[in-house]
């Protein structure tokens, strides 16, 4: 449920376009803890975003 609720607050944070707030919440440790215990498919889309967030300036 956490891994759930930390996706969320990505979300909203990417959809209101607060950039700071969204590299917080961006963790390769997060995503490797979603792929472990929230299915494949939420850890693999964190793990793909990873990169992607780190280059928003």
């Amino acid at each position: 449920m956490l891994v759930i609720a930390r996706i969320y607050r990505m979300y909203k944070a990417a959809e209101i376009g607060d950039v700071t707030t969204l590299k917080s919440l961006n963790s390769l440790g997060w995503a490797i803890v979603a792929l472990l215990f929230a299915g494949l498919i939420p850890g693999i889309m964190l793990i793909l975003a990873h990169g992607t967030i780190e280059k928003l300036e």
